[in-house]
């Protein structure tokens, strides 16, 4: 369900830009705590495809940030 509200958000965000760095914010935390949450419990789900899942999260909360950092700047207000 978590997973289904952040997507929601996510395309609420996609087309409303006023909520669109508050959407990215939210999701990319989340996805930072489960990634914290995985690595907190020793590697012990690395090698059932929790680390393609970590993979894959890294990666969008770095697309996230990135947007943030510079595409909200370069995007008209």
């Amino acid at each position: 369900m978590l997973i289904a509200l952040m997507g929601a958000m996510l395309i609420y965000g996609a087309f409303n830009p006023a909520a669109r760095c508050f959407a990215l914010t939210i999701a990319g935390a989340s996805k930072l705590a489960f990634i914290a949450l995985v690595l907190a419990q020793g590697w012990r789900y690395l090698g059932h495809q929790a680390g393609i899942a970590i993979a894959i999260d890294a990666v969008w909360v770095v697309l996230f940030a990135w947007y943030l950092l510079l595409g909200a700047r370069a995007a008209p207000a």
